[in-house]
């Protein structure tokens, strides 16, 4: 599983950070599904090998508008590239209210189907390659987690054993993936259970909104990447007028580190954090360090189109920040 970081913002854009949009693909598919869409996502995509017409769902946590403003720009840039395929979009209920009145004030006139799923806590989705489970989050509105399950693929066969069993590539393969036992012609019954290899266990991801109580996650199992919000750090949380319902750094090292979360991604940081120290201010190497205070597995602070991946055994490696795409 491979994820983009579109927009690593809380709230509002910085001069370096956008606002919230991650990208994912899946291993072996070249379709692209979004996960929040803030403004100008449209324009970060355009840095990444993300093409609009593979982006074919959308998945919407919350509808503060840092986390959903950009679906119109996304929808009518997808239009203007000539994209005739249907969309779907899972977001809380008011979304399609939302998308309506846009569509009829600007008159879009989309050449392609929009299919709008408003879910509720709770929910279950199954696609191809995964499933969706909705979680419900503690924010200042509805807010929601998305626990993504991939499906493992067709189990293998062990064909090394096949072969030495003297038994060749022929319609018996596919029965036996499929777990049927096999009556060959010289009377020698085969069982499926002896050449199948072992299956990977599936990936478990939860990709969260804004939520300002981690701890939530402790009752989930197996989980090999938890994406979650950390605002602020504990200081600048406990120094503010008005408390805002959000997480801390070290609030989500703890809650992570409770729950035996294997690997994590700090995302949705307050735009008060520069990537470069300045005299007087805050650095997001700040949000990092909390974190290593309290979290020992594998976790990055994402920064704006920072490539990860998450292999099939579970480990996440950063592959790339694509920054170096951008000419400006």
């Amino acid at each position: 599983m491979e994820f983009i970081f579109l927009g690593t913002s809380a709230g509002k854009p910085t001069k370096e950070r956008n606002v919230s949009s991650i990208a994912m693909r899946l291993d072996q598919s070249s379709e692209c599904f979004l996960f929040d869409c803030g403004e100008a996502t449209q324009n970060r995509l355009l840095y990444t090998p993300v093409s609009l017409g593979k982006i074919k769902k959308i998945f919407i946590t919350h509808l503060h508008g840092d986390h959903f403003f950009g679906l119109p720009g996304v929808l009518s840039s997808r239009h203007m590239d000539n994209v005739t395929s249907p969309i779907e979009i899972y977001a809380p209920k008011g979304i399609k209210k939302f998308l309506q009145t846009i569509e009829e004030i600007s008159q879009m006139n989309l050449d392609f189907e929009i299919k709008i799923t408003e879910f509720k806590e709770e929910d279950k989705f199954s696609f191809d390659s995964f499933d969706v489970e909705i979680v419900s989050l503690k924010h200042s509105i509805e807010s929601y987690a998305f626990l993504i399950t991939q499906k493992p693929p067709l189990p293998k066969l062990n064909e090394q054993k096949l072969k030495e069993d003297n038994i060749p590539p022929s319609p018996i393969y596919a029965k036996l993936k499929r777990g049927e036992d096999v009556k060959l012609s010289d009377g020698r019954i085969i069982k499926s259970k002896d050449y199948i290899l072992e299956s990977q266990k599936p990936l478990k991801v939860i990709i969260s909104g804004d939520n300002e109580d981690p701890y939530i996650f402790t009752d989930y199992k197996d989980i090999d990447l938890l994406i979650h919000e950390a605002t602020y750090t504990k200081e600048v949380f406990e120094s503010l007028t008005k408390k805002q319902k959000h997480t801390t750094a070290e609030d989500l090292a703890k809650a992570a580190s409770k729950a035996n979360i294997k690997n994590l991604i700090a995302t949705h940081i307050s735009a008060r954090y520069s990537l470069i120290k300045k005299e007087g201010g805050h650095f997001i190497g700040e949000i990092e360090e909390e974190i290593r205070k309290y979290f020992k597995s594998t976790f990055f602070v994402a920064k704006d189109l920072d490539r990860f991946q998450l292999t099939n055994d579970g480990k996440l490696i950063f592959k790339e920040n694509l920054q170096s795409h951008i000419f400006l």
